[in-house]
């Protein structure tokens, strides 16, 4: 891509579930092309596990903060620059507060939320389970995704939501190879009782593993 890139400041909106459904579809076409923004909606994808836990006072400041924005911008703009801002404070809390909540309490579960195992749809190695934790925005979607056996290439792969009008939803991209386990926390501005069904698909489109809630 020549110049710069005018989807480099969207990464946290779209984790986050900030972006309009217009902007959400334009990003994701612009991430299947996109390596580097590929890259940051991956290395941002523990967002909406850490803001959960951040209490709803303190979260409420931190988007309530000084926008940082250079110049007079379009609403959807300041939008995305207050989220970006907030991304920051947030990450900090994580780290000093609650970043052994984070990595090491794994016991228990949010209320309301849904395990779903995911069944082959065509042969591959790997095994999938995803849940769905009902938020504020939307939904949660942590995933935990297993690739059996000792040998074979890496290769990539996305995980999406489908809701009752067969609409996709891009929720989280990795790369996986033999032996590994692959744990992603995406969202979406879908509530829970409107996903029909959560795809899990190889580089080329085709869907291996799928379920429904």
């Amino acid at each position: 891509m020549t110049g710069p890139d005018p989807y480099a400041d969207w990464d946290a909106a779209y984790v986050l579930g900030a972006l309009s459904s217009a902007e959400r579809r334009a990003y994701e076409d612009h991430v299947d092309d996109c390596a580097r923004c590929a890259t940051a909606v991956a290395e941002l994808g523990m967002l909406p596990g850490l803001l959960r836990l951040v209490p709803d006072e303190d979260g409420a400041a931190l988007l309530a903060g000084p926008e940082v924005v250079p110049a007079p911008a379009a609403p959807a703009r300041r939008r995305r620059s207050r989220v970006s801002a907030a991304v920051l404070a947030v990450l900090l809390v994580g780290a000093v507060g609650i970043g052994g909540v984070v990595l090491g309490n794994r016991a228990e579960e949010p209320p309301g939320s849904v395990a779903v195992t995911l069944a082959g749809v065509a042969p591959s190695p790997l095994r999938a389970t995803v849940r769905l934790t009902p938020t504020s925005w939307g939904t949660e979607i942590a995933m935990t995704c297993t690739y059996a056996g000792d040998y074979g290439d890496r290769h990539r792969y996305a995980l999406y939501v489908v809701d009752g009008a067969g609409e996709r939803q891009l929720v989280s991209r990795w790369q996986a190879g033999p032996g590994d386990t692959a744990r992603t926390t995406g969202s979406t501005d879908l509530a829970p009782g409107a996903i029909q069904r959560v795809e899990l698909e190889a580089a080329d489109g085709t869907v291996l593993l799928a379920g429904a809630p």
